[in-house]
This record gives structure tokens, C-alpha cells and sequence, in this order.
């Protein structure tokens, strides 16, 4: 993936992609998560193929795109059909294209990547605000993905000795999760956290907020308050 959906890291998919080209490995990179912060150019960035879902960067729900690079179309000729019947999509599936869906998508890309450099440092504003205010109230807050090589939108940190499910039901306006919402119904810690070297009860002390378009300084400034004010009292 071009950033995890749990903490923001970004991944080194340049390096990735010098190496399997190299050893003549197709390599394939879910881009979904950081397509609106970090507005990759496709043609560079490096693997064969890249497909990404357009409801991250508020386009409609159930559309996504995926790109192949004209080297790969050439030697593999594409890709081969999942489903069949009907010629009239080019062969390559049966049934109508979403064509609503395909507008919204391309217009919510346009509008990402005109408002690029804007958008992206406002998020790191809002971000950097709230750890400040939640931080300089709970000491014991830590990341859990160094700032500098993480998604602007993305926060993902732990508080010791509060639980992460007892925070979620204490601060109920505030939208925060435990991890991805792939594994919202998973009760057991996070994979993710545990693979980054985290024991089990750290990885239940932790939590992910998000930063978007509509979200505003007040936003930030109430969430990071309550927040602070249940780890505090559940500590």
C-alpha cells in the first residue's frame, strides 16, 4: 500500500518498485489511502499497476480506478476478465459502466489535485494543533508513526493505562476508532500496531483521529479537550 489505513505511515514504493522491475516482478500498489495527500503521479511513482477507491478523496461511494502502465499492457496485454458476457464494454466486462459514478470520480480528482498544496497543509495545521493541545494536557500521549513520514491527515497514538474501547465510549462525539475500518468488528489488538513492535496492552491504549476537508480548528480544539479530559479521568 502506498500508506497504512491504520497509522499513515507512508511506504518507500519507489524503492519497491526500482526492485521488482529489476527482477521482472509485476508489482501491484493499493494507493487508496494516501491518494489525496500525497498526489502521486502515476507515470513515475513506479509499480505496474495502481488502484485506488474514489470515496477517500469525496468522490461517490463504490467507484475506484485502476491504472496500468502502457509497458505491463504490452507484454501481459492488459488484464484478463473476472467476468463475461456482453462485448460492448470493449470486452473487458459485461453490463453497463457506471457512468455517474465515473464522472463523480474524476471530478472529485480534479478538485484534489487543484486544491493539492492548500488542503495538504491545512490538515497538517489541524493535526498539529490537536497534539499540541492533547499532548500538553496528557503527558503520557505518544505517536505511533513518526510524523515526518506519515500521512498529514492520519493520527494514530496511545495513552498508557487508559483502554482504547473505554476512551472510544467515553468521548461518544468525537469520531475515533482502534484501528481500520476493514476490522471494525475485531475485538483482538490491532495487527498492525502489534507488527510495529507494540505489546498487547500499549496496542489496546490506542486510538486513530483523521483530519479532512471539512474539519475546522474548533473541531480540533473540542476533540483534543475531551479527549484529554476522559484519558485523564479513565487513568
Amino acid at each position: 500500500m502506498l500508506a497504512n489505513n491504520e497509522i499513515g505511515s507512508i511506504q518507500p514504493i519507489r524503492e519497491i518498485a526500482a526492485v521488482t522491475r529489476k527482477a521482472g516482478v509485476l508489482f501491484h500498489c493499493d494507493a487508496t489511502q494516501g491518494i489525496g495527500y500525497l498526489a502521486p503521479d502515476f507515470t513515475t511513482l513506479g509499480p505496474n499497476l495502481i488502484s485506488f477507491s474514489g470515496h477517500k478523496i469525496y468522490g461517490p461511494k463504490g467507484i475506484g480506478a485502476l491504472y496500468i502502465d502502457k509497458e505491463t499492457q504490452a507484454i501481459h496485454g492488459g488484464f484478463q476478465n473476472m467476468l463475461f458476457g456482453g462485448g460492448q464494454e470493449s470486452g473487458r466486462r459485461p453490463g453497463t459502466q457506471n457512468i455517474t459514478g465515473i464522472v463523480g470520480l474524476a471530478e472529485a480528482m480534479k478538485i484534489s489535485r487543484e486544491n493539492f498544496a492548500l488542503e495538504r497543509q491545512r490538515v497538517l495545521e489541524l493535526r498539529a494543533r490537536f497534539w499540541h493541545k492533547l499532548s500538553s494536557q496528557v503527558q503520557t500521549a505518544a505517536v505511533n508513526s513518526p510524523l515526518d513520514n506519515t500521512l498529514p491527515n492520519c493520527l494514530n497514538f496511545r495513552i498508557p493505562g487508559v483502554d482504547s474501547v473505554d476512551l472510544l465510549s467515553a468521548v461518544p462525539r468525537v469520531a475515533m476508532s482502534t484501528g481500520s475500518a476493514c476490522n471494525s468488528s475485531d475485538q483482538k489488538p490491532s495487527h498492525v500496531l502489534l507488527a510495529i513492535g507494540l505489546d498487547n496492552a500499549t496496542a489496546r491504549s490506542s486510538v486513530r483521529v483523521g483530519f479532512g476537508r471539512f474539519t475546522t480548528m474548533e473541531d480540533v480544539d473540542e476533540a483534543a479537550d475531551q479527549i484529554a479530559a476522559a484519558a485523564l479521568r479513565l487513568q
